[in-house]
């Protein structure tokens, strides 16, 4: 077996040139997103949130499920272990990884929880097992085993059965508000791009250039 510290690749991002990059980080965050988006991904929204409680970290995989000039959203279970942890802590990470284009995207920001209107818009686009899924689980609840889920879910099915399923209670929307970005991009001989836009007091963004 191949040591571990023997794999290794060449990296070919493109410049980042902090004199050429937009002043608002989520144009430059929408721009790649839109290249990201027309590479095939199997999924290219997916993204690291790392929260923490007690000064103890922890990360999981979520999916953005929209973004706007300000703010990224995605959906969780109230009562999750996510939730519980940003309810103390709404200070969080995202992070994203392209590795076909070379780019790593780090978000830092405070999380809000959206507006139930916004999460009823989107649940009803949900495929139907979905939705159901979303009414059996209560996220990061202790379960007996994976039947238990299963009948679950048929017993959810056949209650809505022929019937809209309307979207839990505990089902949620929340969004994160960046105030810190860094886009990395990886370069040849391992000079990598690192440019950080921060917020200044004054609710502008700064951008810095950071050795890689």
């Amino acid at each position: 077996m191949e040591k571990l510290y023997n794999t290794r690749i060449e990296y070919y991002g493109k410049s980042l040139d902090e004199n050429d990059l937009p002043k608002n980080p989520f144009d430059l965050f929408s721009r790649f997103f839109e290249i990201v988006r027309k590479e095939n991904f199997l999924t290219p929204n997916a993204m690291v949130l790392s929260t923490v409680n007690n000064n103890i970290p922890s990360s999981r995989i979520v999916l953005l499920k929209d973004f706007s000039e300000n703010e990224f959203t995605f959906f969780s279970g109230k009562g999750s272990r996510k939730e519980i942890e940003f309810s103390k802590n709404p200070n969080v990470s995202l992070l994203f990884y392209w590795d076909k284009l070379f780019l790593q995207i780090r978000i830092i920001g405070r999380v809000r929880e959206s507006k139930n209107s916004f999460a009823e818009k989107y649940f009803a686009t949900r495929p139907r097992e979905s939705k159901i899924a979303a009414r059996v689980s209560v996220q990061s609840k202790t379960i007996p085993n994976r039947d238990f889920l299963e009948n679950r879910f048929k017993e959810e099915s056949g209650k809505f059965k022929n019937k809209e399923i309307p979207k839990p209670e505990h089902w949620k929307g929340y969004s994160v508000v960046p105030f810190e970005f860094e886009f990395w991009m990886g370069r040849d001989r391992r000079l990598h791009d690192r440019i950080v836009y921060v917020k200044n007091k004054f609710q502008d963004w700064e951008i810095r250039r950071l050795s890689p």
